[in-house]
């Protein structure tokens, strides 16, 4: 078996490799981006981005990697899918369109959702888990892990810290009050077994405010601590030696910080459009309804 698993894996690397020459590579001091060469022109966005999330991430982890990070866009549903490991129909289901996999960051090419995606945020998320990876070894609780991405996944836009969007608030409000928030248990090794995106947003919008509760009540440096404990003491010691409650206790304590949460919101709130996954044609008067597609239309004809 463990040849086998040996010889998978090898297989695996060296499909990696040859399917990267035909990539373009450009590489800078902090990072070596390789993409298609029709995708090479994403890198001119993606670099300043992550430049100036850079400093944040530095900051808020206490130290920085020696070598540059790698940055893959895959081409395709079918290549990030081989390249992630990831399932097609759990990449379609969930979302789930950027990974940390053998040490690197990899990202599907915003050009394949019909409706593109948030791409920059999903690669400064995914930077931000593969500094989570090198601190803790892996062994960062998958809730814990995702909150902390998802809460400095807007370092290189909004230097005011940490804001949930509209819709993840929404989200988070309603679940509160209707007694439908998702246990941290439930999100045990991965947000991919949830039922749907929408269950994957409300697990993010959860775990990112959760961590913004952490930093608020025990600051930055014990939450960096606490995620590098877990490469030296066993999960059931390093809540409580690190932060004097268990993570029961803290789960439970950031519950009761959602008590100000009172306003119930419509599902019509402003901006509270949720991410909407798309991969090849799609009726148009699903997302926006036949009359307001029909206004649209009607307002582009117009002379």
């Amino acid at each position: 078996k463990k040849d086998a698993w040996l010889q998978t894996r090898r297989a695996l690397v060296e499909g990696l490799v040859e399917r990267g020459r035909a990539f373009t590579e450009i590489p800078d001091d902090r990072f070596v981006f390789r993409t298609p060469e029709a995708d090479a022109f994403l890198v001119s966005y993606a670099r300043p981005a992550l430049d100036g999330a850079h400093g944040r991430v530095e900051d808020f982890f206490g130290s920085t990697p020696s070598a540059p990070v790698i940055i893959e866009i895959l081409p395709s549903v079918e290549a990030y899918a081989w390249a992630s490991g990831i399932p097609k129909e759990k990449i379609l289901r969930t979302g789930a369109v950027a990974t940390v996999r053998f040490n690197r960051v990899m990202a599907l090419s915003p050009s394949v959702p019909a409706l593109g995606y948030r791409w920059i945020d999903a690669l400064v998320h995914e930077y931000a888990h593969w500094h989570i990876r090198r601190v803790s070894g892996g062994l960062c609780p998958a809730w814990l892990s995702e909150g902390v991405a998802r809460y400095l996944e807007i370092a290189w836009r909004r230097p005011e810290g940490f804001r949930h969007t509209p819709h993840a608030k929404a989200l988070l409000t309603r679940a509160a009050l209707d007694d439908g928030l998702i246990p941290f248990s439930r999100m045990e090794g991965s947000f991919l077994g949830l039922e749907n995106a929408e269950r994957t947003d409300l697990a993010f919008a959860q775990t990112s405010d959760a961590v913004a509760f952490l930093v608020k009540e025990f600051g930055v440096e014990k939450v960096a601590t606490l995620l590098a404990s877990f490469h030296q003491q066993p999960r059931a010691e390093v809540f409580s030696h690190t932060l004097g409650l268990g993570e029961a206790e803290l789960e439970k304590a950031w519950r009761d910080s959602l008590a100000d949460l009172t306003e119930k919101p419509t599902d019509n709130a402003r901006g509270a459009l949720g991410p909407v996954w798309v991969i090849g044609d799609f009726d148009e008067a699903t997302l926006v309804g036949s009359t307001a597609l029909e206004a649209l239309r009607a307002h582009a004809t117009d002379p």
